[in-house]
């Protein structure tokens, strides 16, 4: 029949719905109760439609359409209508579409994904995970103050995971095997300046979208900050040529010895190039800001670990003392130490608990004898001959808090005078100005980047890293930077910008203890270094990377705390595209313990959104009974009868329920020890488990088979969706017992067929 919509005429089959007569016609009708093969249910109320002759929207999916029937599809009262059904639906879904550390993490990297992975013994696939984010994982792997373990819920009992020796795990295990394919060559070129953690990774990024990508950089040897400004105890400079390396191994080519300014002039780039970024980084150290700041002696703090790094360092005689209380400081005492220094001494105007640095850095440079001098702050360097010979140092306590939410020092008014050979100011950087003129600044000299595109006042002229907006961060948001900065660069390459912006996200707030599911007590693998008296003797790494056996242990302590279905979820694109947190809808909330106590699929109630669509398809397409709906108003949930588990209802574990789930409430349950979410790859293949040859689309991560799907409900059986999962070979890492139970779920399911049981048996090689 023919029907007008959206003022086109189309054609439609006698006797579907008009919801999907739509959506055979292209039409994009957001849904998330309609299954072809059921009856129309109008459980979601999403599909709403505008019908001529009709005063109020109707739902596609219970409307039979005649002819000549004219429809809107959109409009702005329908807009309101799904963003108050999606915001009525999110008021009462609680789960975490992310877990908290990726979300905590600048750079968006995918903690659950890479460390399930490693639980699984999966390394070379968390490494190529890994790289999906973060070019430099080996670097940030020994060197990142870790954002993400503040967030951990594991804290909540025996402590946090240990992240960032996960990843340096991977890295230093895997990262030989990967390499780093790039897209077909665009035609477009880029110049970055600067070949630092953001320069490095926005040349990896582009490069990977096929620009001709090269770099300017002022130093001999790449890696900025990582190479010399950071001691090579804490991060070898092997590692930062290794990933050097990988990254140009996609065509980026670095040109040492370029100082922009000097060398190369950015008009000039601008006019070569189809897009410039700068990451020029913060190379200039603050003065400590009191009397005979400049004299002989007085060193900044970047300026003299670079000098270290370049095998320049300076003679700082017996008594040496270090303003400041970040890494930088940290780094500077421990140096300080190894060069052979008699008594290092550092300089802080808080106390112990203001300290920006890490907690392990101030322990460490404690157990190699660095001393600590808290609530003073230097007043005048002492002088004697032209040449700096100590402080006079102003006593302080602290008062209210300043903008950083820590007590402001405020001077007392008494003085004490300390004898030092060399003083270091460890308390800040700068950018220096050079070739960056024609930008627009701040007031206290970084780059104005335009949040979400890092674009400048200059036309395809963009900026990142420790030079812009708020001036010096962490390594892993300079990474955060670059990542960011190349995807905006290649949609302006593309013709028009596009601004990165965070997406909404379903994110639990206010966890407890009691939130989280019962799991056996595991304290946080320890790492091993070796100790204070050996450690100070040279600038070797001191800390070793985790065994297979570590890594592994380790990383099983994952509570898999996101979504294991977020690639697969139907409901998250749609509160997204229709921005349901603005509607404001509050309310009650249920909270239900996950099931999983069946050994082939999870539910999770508290992530259903009440669909019907595996209780009507349970009993309509599969003839069962293992869900229905239960309860009225708001205590109504789809369940099994008598709140049983769903193994006690007859369930025959064919898990359809799960492949029709919108949400993550019903999921099939994989025989590893973690089953993190993944960008899936996928593959028709005919199944070979019985004679009937049905077509399956098989889930693949890497060489690893996690998933089967039929492609006609009608061929749906245990099978054939769980036994590629159990009889990959490949798949070498089963958590315990799981490989068992999902035997007896297959084994059997073989009522249901026709065949030799035994050859499907031994076709499982079970």
């Amino acid at each position: 029949m023919n029907i007008k919509v959206d003022g086109r005429d189309i054609t439609i089959r006698q006797g579907v719905s008009l919801l999907t007569g739509l959506l055979e016609n292209g039409f994009d009708i957001p849904n998330l109760c309609y299954l072809p093969e059921l009856e129309g249910y109008g459980g979601c109320g999403l599909c709403l439609v505008e019908i001529q002759g009709m005063n109020k929207p109707a739902r596609a999916c219970a409307i039979t359409p005649w002819e000549g029937m004219e429809v809107q599809t959109t409009s702005e009262r329908i807009e309101k209508s799904r963003q108050v059904s999606l915001g009525l639906l999110l008021s009462d879904h609680r789960g975490d579409c992310r877990p908290p550390c990726r979300n905590r993490c600048p750079a968006n990297q995918d903690c659950q994904g890479y460390i399930g992975l490693i639980a699984d013994g999966q390394f070379e696939e968390a490494f190529r995970l890994i790289m999906e984010d973060n070019p430099l994982p080996g670097c940030i792997g020994r060197v990142c103050p870790h954002p993400c373990e503040e967030k951990c819920r594991r804290d909540l009992l025996e402590g946090p995971l240990a992240i960032m020796q996960l990843k340096r795990f991977a890295a230093d295990t895997a990262g030989d095997a990967f390499v780093p394919q790039a897209a077909a060559p665009t035609g477009k070129r880029v110049a970055v300046v600067g070949a630092g953690p953001a320069g490095l990774t926005a040349a990896y990024f582009l490069a990977r979208r096929g620009h001709g990508v090269e770099i300017f950089e002022m130093m001999p040897a790449p890696g900025g900050m990582l190479r010399y400004g950071i001691p090579a105890y804490r991060l070898s400079k092997d590692i930062v040529d290794k990933e050097t390396a990988r990254i140009q191994k996609l065509g980026v080519a670095i040109h040492y010895g370029r100082k922009l300014g000097r060398d190369v002039q950015l008009e000039e780039l601008r006019r070569r190039f189809d897009a410039v970024f700068v990451a020029v980084g913060a190379w200039e150290s603050s003065s400590l800001g009191c009397a005979n700041d400049t004299l002989s002696g007085v060193l900044g703090g970047i300026d003299f670990l670079r000098d270290v790094a370049e095998g320049r360092a300076p003679s700082v005689g017996e008594r040496v003392a270090v303003v400041g209380g970040g890494n930088t400081a940290m780094d500077a005492v421990r140096t300080c130490v190894r060069l052979g220094a008699r008594e290092v001494c550092l300089i802080y105007r808080r106390t112990r608990a203001e300290m920006p640095a890490e907690k392990i850095e101030i322990e460490e440079a404690e157990e190699e004898g660095v001393r600590f001098h808290f609530l003073v702050t230097p007043e005048s360097v002492l002088e004697q001959d032209g040449r700096a010979v100590g402080l006079r140092l102003a006593r302080m306590r602290l008062g209210e808090p300043d903008a950083s939410g820590r007590r402001r020092p405020e001077p007392t008014g008494e003085t004490e005078d300390m004898a030092f050979d060399t003083i270091i100011a460890a308390i800040g950087q700068k950018v220096r100005p050079d070739g960056i003129e024609a930008l627009d600044k701040h007031r206290w000299r970084t780059i104005k980047a335009a949040e979400g595109t890092f674009a400048t006042n200059l036309e395809g002229v963009f900026a990142g890293g420790d030079a812009i907006n708020d001036g010096p961060g962490i390594a892993i948001s300079a990474i955060a930077h670059g990542k960011q900065a190349a995807q905006a660069i290649d949609s302006y390459l593309a013709g028009a910008l596009k601004p990165v912006v965070a997406p909404f996200l379903v994110e639990r707030t206010n966890v407890t203890r009691e939130d989280l599911p019962p799991v056996a007590a595991v304290e946080r693998t320890p790492v091993q270094a070796a100790p204070a008296q050996a450690r100070v003797k040279h600038f070797e790494e001191y800390v070793r990377t985790y065994t297979p056996e570590e890594a592994i242990r380790e990383a099983k302590r994952c509570l898999e705390c996101g979504c294991c279905d977020l690639y697969d979820c139907r409901l998250l694109p749609l509160l997204q595209r229709y921005d349901a947190q603005a509607a404001g809808i509050q309310g009650r909330a249920r909270k239900n313990p996950p099931d999983r106590s069946h050994p082939a699929i999870w539910r999770d109630a508290n992530k259903c959104v009440l669909c019907g669509l595996c209780v009507r398809a349970c009993q309509t397409l599969v003839g069962k009974t293992a869900l229905g709906f239960e309860g009225r108003g708001f205590e109504t949930g789809a369940q099994p009868a008598f709140h049983w588990p769903l193994m006690e209802s007859d369930c025959i574990s064919c898990g359809y329920c799960a492949a029709i789930c919108p949400t993550g409430a019903l999921q099939e349950r994989r025989p590893f020890e973690k089953t993190p979410p993944l960008p899936l790859e996928k593959e028709e293949v005919t199944c070979t488990y019985c004679p009937r040859g049905c077509r399956y689309e098989l889930h693949r991560y890497g060489s690893r088979v996690l998933k089967a799907v039929p492609l006609r409900q009608a061929e749906n059986c245990s099978l054939g969706r769980f036994g590629p999962v159990v009889a990959d070979e490949r798949a070498h890492r089963f958590a315990d017992g799981e490989r068992e139970a999902l035997r007896k779920v297959l084994t059997g399911d073989l009522r249901y067929f026709q065949g030799d049981a035994q050859a499907v048996l031994q076709a499982l090689s079970l």
